[in-house]
């Protein structure tokens, strides 16, 4: 589950497809580098924290979100840390 930061937020009440947009570049991510960053648990569950998201290369919701200009170290800052 992500947590979007206040800015984030407050770009989507600004564009309320924004939220359907960032949805699709995500799912647009390879997903063998969501699984090379990602967690395995027993069983073969595959988990991907935002330390891991981080990792994974998110160029793409730069044109979804002009206004953000997103490095892979900014990145993480985006979405809120997982709330355990």
């Amino acid at each position: 589950m992500l947590y979007l930061t206040p800015a984030l937020q407050l770009q989507m009440t600004r564009q309320p497809d924004l939220l359907r947009r960032i949805w699709r570049c995500l799912n647009e991510i390879d997903p063998t580098a969501l699984l090379g960053e990602g967690r395995v648990y027993g069983g073969g569950l595959h988990k991907l924290g935002s330390k891991e998201l981080a990792k994974v290369s998110l160029a793409g919701i730069t044109d979804v979100v002009p206004t953000l200009t997103v490095s892979t170290a900014e990145q993480l800052s985006l979405f809120k840390r997982e709330v355990a």
